[in-house]
């Protein structure tokens, strides 16, 4: 008899639990938002990102010299030498060159 009655508590938590589970998606299916980045140039390298980066690589008195469309160009002094590092003008300003 307890037997009989665990089979059919544990049965009740399954089909409980399958229900919320089919259920949950259901309920946030109107909150779904597809983001796109085509044409989104909001996190672009700023000459301020490009410093910032060329700072933690050990570039000492950092600063832009040249700043277009494809590029950013930071110049500083590393272990005592003019260094110069150009970042692509892209998310997350990736290096060219060091």
């Amino acid at each position: 008899m307890f037997k009989k009655s665990i089979a059919s508590v544990a049965t009740a938590a399954i089909i409980v639990t399958s229900a919320l589970v089919a259920t949950a998606p259901a309920a946030f299916a109107g909150h779904f938002k597809f983001h796109s980045n085509v044409g989104f140039h909001g996190s672009a390298c700023t000459p301020f990102k490009a410093v910032r980066i060329a700072r933690f690589f050990g570039v000492r008195n950092a600063h832009v010299v040249r700043f277009n469309d494809h590029k950013v160009v930071v110049k500083g002094f590393r272990h005592n030498h003019v260094v110069r590092v150009v970042f692509a003008n892209e998310h997350g300003c990736p290096i060219i060159r060091l």
